[in-house]
């Protein structure tokens, strides 16, 4: 249940996967488990006296910060977006807004499109047995995480497509644009072509939820043809035995990276989506599920 988990993120991305769930199948209980999900995280997670979810509970000892972080308000956002479409109940786009909205004011440079990882906070530990407890330190000064993160904009641009989609305020694409432009032109993550080149088990995020916004919007060609050269480069990178990828789409992976399904779940999602412009790629997605 949701009270074994104390990671909020982790529940957030449950809980819209299953409204995902709920209108792939017609499911009723995935249709109930969303909105009951979302409606204990909102509740759960909020910051106290402030804007924001929480990234863990206070029963999480293993973390020494808690976090205020768009992988925790983006996809709660998107989970409540989801459970406005399946029970055509306006409070959820609401929430869904509002929720976007301390990610926009809290974490989004409007002048550069940077989506930065998160408000952190110090939290207790205990001295004994090195275990971390509470929200945050009584005295905790928050400071700001800038680290510049793929899935963070990943995240945000499938957020401000979404409310796009559902309300036609122009303003959500203008972030979208900004943010997708700054980390693919201006950040360490991406070559002068526009190909990923770091390592990140996270890079499947913003490819998923970019090629959504892609697709979504018509963005035309030139998208298209960049999303299809990492595909092509991820294709050509995987393991010439098992068809993997591992956390660096631009080189093979090592026999430590195929340890880890996880590792092979960007060349995967990126493949997938290059399918739908045409470039079917579908046996390497299949035989990553194999593994």
């Amino acid at each position: 249940t949701e009270n074994e988990n104390t990671w909020y993120d982790e529940i957030a991305w449950m809980t819209l996967y299953v409204g995902m769930a709920y209108e792939l199948t017609g499911q009723v209980r995935f249709k109930e488990m969303a909105k009951d999900h979302f409606d204990f995280l909102f509740e759960d997670a909020r910051v106290e006296d402030g804007i924001g979810l929480w990234e863990v509970s206070a029963l999480n000892h293993d973390h020494p910060l808690n976090e205020i972080a768009v992988c925790t308000m983006a996809p709660a956002s998107l989970a409540a977006y989801y459970v406005y479409r399946i029970y055509d109940d306006q409070d959820y786009l609401d929430k869904a807004i509002l929720l976007y909205d301390w990610s926009r004011e809290l974490l989004f440079d409007e002048e550069t499109g940077a989506v930065h990882n998160s408000i952190a906070f110090e939290r207790d530990q205990d001295p004994v047995t090195g275990r971390y407890y509470g929200l945050h330190k009584e005295d905790a000064v928050p400071f700001l995480r800038d680290d510049i993160f793929t899935y963070n904009p990943g995240w945000f641009i499938g957020n401000a497509n979404a409310l796009y989609n559902a309300t036609g305020d122009e303003s959500y694409l203008a972030d979208a644009q900004l943010a997708l432009h700054h980390i693919v032109n201006e950040t360490f993550h991406f070559d002068a072509d526009g190909l990923v080149i770091t390592p990140s088990q996270f890079h499947g995020y913003f490819f998923r939820w970019t090629a959504t916004y892609i697709f979504d919007q018509n963005l035309g060609q030139e998208y298209m043809d960049w999303l299809q050269a990492n595909a092509d480069m991820a294709w050509a990178n995987r393991h010439p035995e098992t068809n993997q990828t591992g956390r660096n789409l631009s080189i093979s992976p090592t026999d430590s990276d195929l340890l880890s399904p996880y590792h092979s779940l960007n060349g995967a999602i990126l493949l997938q989506y290059s399918e739908r412009i045409g470039e079917v790629n579908a046996a390497y997605a299949q035989a990553v599920i194999n593994q």
